[in-house]
């Protein structure tokens, strides 16, 4: 299996599973490429690699919407346990996608994933040998192989979870305010307090915040506006959707919402609200691959060399490694290259991890998969006569 892909298993890195082909309902994916997992938002979107490391979002051709679905949209699934099949078909709720791995292990990976993150009426069928799987004209329903429930279009909330989100889109009942630079944000002490041990000790009494009923924080508005969005569990355009809020924006765009997540990330470490610092850096992860422009590349790794705490959950390593493989685009870029000579930081670690690279003979992985990589952003060679939409959302506490 190629070295260029990381499963599951896999600890502080992106997931994604090579394919051999997509298809979902009139699109057909051109050429290899990657099914991507967005592990904040518990999606898969289908993306295209240019480079060992890069890649750019799959488009519908006739509106240019990005290629993903929901596993919450996932109510049954097909696939063959013989050892060497590679092919999963999933119904949604209004047409299937079939799905080409690299290699059987893939598939069965990603069926793994799948299901750990569908909900509990997604059903897996075990397709027998009798049945024509592999024909491309294998339609799962018409084979009898249908969801046990029927089809739902929204994701059931927990009702705790809504009342929350409602407290801080209306502010209703707050009773403790925050402040960072120009913005007051009315909280709930029943919120932030269960969450981190900074905010439950400034609002205890002894301390001025809790005789004054406010804080000011040290942070920006926007960091601290994200920061309290996933303490109350709302989606945000910081951490929602990587297909539909990040992919397909202008790379200055992109810029800033990395390093958002990065100030998201130092700041969870101050406050102590590790489960935030957690999906803030799976978010960066996840989100890595998707940044072209070698001037923010390595404005990002200088941010996370010297901001970032030593608890880092592998942020480091993401971004050397990333470095390393987008090293030609910045060499030619001349104001990357002056700014990477300049990080007394990266630098050494860039060094490192070539040293390691060359010991290991890992140097030889981006002409073993050289096959896989594209020059160009392919388009689909058949244009959909629809476009999925299907606008659902769901977070977890």
């Amino acid at each position: 299996m190629s070295s260029d892909y990381t499963l599951a298993s896999e600890e502080h890195s992106s997931i994604g599973w090579p394919l051999q082909a997509f298809v979902l309902g009139d699109f057909t994916s051109a050429g290899a490429c990657e099914l991507h997992l967005d592990r904040e938002n518990s999606e898969f979107g289908l993306l295209y690699r240019l480079e060992p490391s890069a890649a750019v979002m799959a488009q519908f051709a006739d509106n240019d919407g990005p290629v993903f679905f929901h596993a919450a949209w996932a109510l049954a699934a097909c696939h063959r346990s013989n050892g060497t099949c590679k092919k999963v078909t999933i119904l949604l709720p209004n047409c299937q996608v079939d799905l080409e791995f690299m290699h059987h292990e893939y598939a069965q990976t990603f069926l793994a994933t799948l299901k750990s993150l569908a909900t509990n009426a997604f059903t897996v069928y075990e397709v027998t040998v009798n049945v024509a799987f592999q024909r491309k004209d294998f339609d799962m329903v018409k084979m009898g192989y249908r969801a046990h429930a029927n089809p739902a279009w929204g994701v059931v909330s927990d009702p705790m979870t809504t009342s929350i989100n409602r407290l801080w889109k209306t502010g209703e009942w707050s009773d403790f305010m925050v402040i960072a630079g120009n913005r007051t944000f009315n909280v709930h002490k029943s919120v932030l307090c269960p969450r981190s041990q900074y905010f439950a000790n400034a609002c205890k009494g002894g301390f001025k915040e809790s005789v004054t009923g406010h804080i000011k924080l040290e942070e920006d508005g926007a960091t601290i506006e994200t920061l309290l969005a996933e303490m109350y569990n709302v989606v945000n355009s910081v951490t929602g959707s990587i297909y539909t809020n990040f992919a397909l924006k202008p790379d200055i765009e992109k810029e800033f919402v990395m390093h958002t997540l990065l100030k998201l990330f130092i700041a969870c470490d101050k406050y102590h609200l590790e489960c935030i610092k957690a999906r803030a850096a799976e978010a960066f992860i996840d989100r890595l691959q998707l940044v072209h422009d070698p001037l923010a590349i390595v404005d990002l790794a200088s941010t996370i060399f010297n901001d970032c705490p030593e608890s880092d959950l592998g942020l480091r390593t993401s971004i050397i490694g990333y470095v390393e493989a987008r090293m030609p685009a910045i060499r030619k870029d001349e104001g990357a290259r002056a700014e990477f000579l300049q990080c007394e930081l990266v630098m050494p670690a860039h060094l490192d991890r070539f040293s390691e690279m060359v010991e290991k003979g890992a140097l030889q992985i981006t002409t073993q998969s050289s096959s896989l990589l594209l020059t160009t952003p392919p388009v689909s060679p058949t244009k959909p006569r629809r476009t999925i939409a299907m606008n659902l959302r769901s977070r977890g506490a």
